[in-house]
């Protein structure tokens, strides 16, 4: 029997390094008999088989079937507190507090977490490393509820014992460093965390060496936070470095490599470099497709693809993409989990653009409620939720319901996240452009100078964030009549666009348009002197990119405001026009953008210098 007992043992090894290596099929298939060995040797009230339990219900749980893994997680904390296995209880606990983290159980799961807590506490003291983990993942939930005081508590208190146990240069301390990491990162604290990162990778890497598979998970939190930063090129860098360890390491169709792959998409897709985007995203998603049972990343990577759709103007592809991702996240966690949020303010921004804004409002009003269900309030996930749904008004011209989501907006996220946090840039620029629309100039002016100092603060004078705020600003001026003001504002915001984006991305080719009217709304026609083709051409696409938005202004401003004496008929028949011409501008405005830069490229250096000099 001691044979038998010593040969469970090493296939519970083997079951172990299976989860670790991502093999979950082959990985549940040994737990499966290790279990059924465990029982028919030494019965149901046994350590080895408590232990083979928990095993199996990890793997299940990785295959997406949770049912199941909660039924013999339950079973084995049942036999372990009936035989005293005190030493595999805090473990099974916190592997339930986690599956009910999951599925967005939150009251559950900080129960099952206190109880592990307790335990380890009791039976091996307060600062026994075994709570490590527990610490850990108690932190991740808090930080998944919003609470991200409660969770650094958690991660703070893990520290110390992780640095008297091992020292501050073993891999532990790392990883707690950059649990830390990703709590800034949820608050915006991006500078922070990507010190944090640092010191974490350079542990990785000094006690570990540079190619170990446990420097991937640092190594793709820090290309986020670049990408935050709009460091677009270290991000990619970051990503594909954590992807050549990867697929060493794990293989190139581990969950994890496909979780790489579809963030560097998304570091491209913020470039334009669509075509090379699209092919990392299909590979993303064939990844995680091929891993059993429903699975919220497929339906992740689903959303990622209708994401890229929708920046390319195939708005229609964007909205089928986006409705199938968001039913497989339906089937996954269920209809009421805040996961289901993010999916949702994509497909309302979709809606928007295809000219769908009853449905819209319909959508992200949903979104907002799941959450606000899910974590009260006052949880700074709300704020993208009430800034989608603001969005919404505020296109359809309700401007009075825009300003209440707005408002809501920014007292959610000055009061959790402080004033200078970027989230409040979002909608400080939304209030600059509802003000805007009003006629309300001065209070406009004031939103978008407070936006400019919050960017500035966040992410520095050399982000993509700036040179749209910079933007906004400039076409306020413009608007005024205050021309030289605003050819300062474009300026600078051509020249961080050019240096970040380059000089095909349509958000240059947006702003050198800007530049374009704001020249011939002064007769500055000598300034746009170029080769007599192209110069007509882009003269002529200008036009026609004005046009198109002055077109659609005016149909919006119809429907909205049309007065008491329309008929339904005329009301209904503006209505339906309105839709069509957003349609038709979401697209046109696409292609000119990707003309206008193509046009740009064959510009002289000499005239792009002239176009931005000052008037005289």
């Amino acid at each position: 029997m001691k044979r038998i007992r010593i040969f469970i043992k090493q296939k519970n090894a083997e079951v172990v390094e299976f989860h670790q290596r991502g093999d979950y099929e082959n990985g549940a298939r040994l737990a499966a008999v290790t279990c059924e060995l465990a029982k028919r040797y030494f019965g149901e009230n046994d350590s080895e088989y408590v232990t083979s339990l928990c095993n199996f219900a990890t793997l299940l749980q990785s295959t997406g079937q949770v049912d199941e893994a909660e039924r013999l997680y339950r079973l084995a904390l049942a036999i372990g507190q009936r035989i005293q296995v005190k030493r595999m209880l805090p473990i099974i606990l916190n592997n339930l507090a986690g599956l009910f983290r999951d599925q967005g159980r939150y009251e559950e799961a900080e129960q099952a977490f206190q109880q592990a807590l307790q335990l380890v506490e009791d039976t091996l003291g307060p600062n026994h490393p075994d709570l490590v983990v527990i610490l850990k993942h108690a932190g991740e939930l808090q930080h998944h509820q919003g609470r991200y005081g409660k969770a650094e508590e958690f991660y703070r208190r893990a520290l110390p014992i992780v640095e008297a146990t091992f020292g501050s240069r073993h891999p532990e301390f790392a990883a707690v460093l950059s649990s830390l990491g990703v709590l800034n990162r949820a608050q915006g604290l991006y500078r922070e965390a990507d010190v944090l990162y640092r010191d974490a990778l350079r542990i990785f890497e000094r006690s570990l060496g540079p190619q170990d598979p446990q420097l991937v998970p640092t190594l793709y939190n820090l290309g986020k936070v670049q990408h935050h930063l709009g460091q677009y090129d270290e991000a990619e860098e970051l990503y594909r470095r954590a992807l050549i360890i990867a697929e060493a390491a794990l293989g190139s169709e581990h969950f994890d490599t496909g979780r790489i792959l579809n963030e560097l998409a998304a570091s491209l897709r913020a470039q334009s470099r669509f075509t090379e985007a699209e092919p990392l995203v299909s590979r993303a998603l064939a990844i995680s497709e091929g891993i059993p049972g429903e699975n919220l990343e497929v339906s992740r990577q689903f959303m990622t693809l209708a994401g890229l759709r929708s920046e390319q103007g195939r708005y229609s592809e964007a909205e089928e993409l986006s409705r199938h991702a968001l039913a497989m996240g339906e089937a996954t966690v269920g209809p009421e989990h805040p996961e289901l949020s993010e999916h949702l303010g994509i497909l309302t921004s979709i809606l928007v653009a295809r000219g769908k804004y009853s449905e819209a409002e319909a959508v992200a009003r949903r979104a907002l409620d799941i959450r606000q269900k899910a974590l009260g309030l006052e949880h700074p996930a709300l704020v993208d939720d009430q800034l989608s749904l603001g969005t919404v008004y505020h296109t359809c011209g309700n401007y009075r319901a825009a300003e209440a989501h707005y408002h809501q907006a920014l007292a959610i996220s000055e009061k959790k996240l402080g004033a200078e946090h970027p989230d409040n840039a979002a909608v400080l620029n939304n209030f600059g452009g509802l003000r805007l629309a009003q006629g309300r100039y001065a209070e406009a002016e004031r939103f978008y100078e407070r936006a400019l100092a919050v960017v500035e603060v966040a992410f520095g004078p050399e982000h993509n964030e700036m040179a749209q705020t910079l933007a906004n600003l400039a076409g306020l001026f413009r608007e005024q009549g205050r021309y030289r003001r605003a050819e300062e504002l474009y300026s600078r915001a051509l020249e961080i666009r050019q240096r970040i984006l380059g000089n095909r991305h349509p958000s240059t080719a947006i702003t050198l348009n800007n530049i374009a009217l704001l020249y011939r709304e002064q007769a500055r026609y000598s300034e746009l002197r170029i080769y007599t083709t192209v110069r007509s051409t882009y003269a002529n696409l200008c036009l026609v990119w004005n046009t198109l938005t002055q077109r659609r202004q005016s149909i919006t401003s119809r429907v909205f405001f049309t007065g008491k004496g329309s008929t339904m008929r005329q009301k209904r028949r503006s209505a339906k026009l309105s839709i069509y011409v957003n349609k038709r501008w979401g697209r046109n405005i696409l292609m000119l953008a990707e003309i206008i830069t193509i046009l740009h490229s064959f510009i002289p250096t000499r005239a792009i210098t002239m176009m931005r000099g000052h008037s005289t």
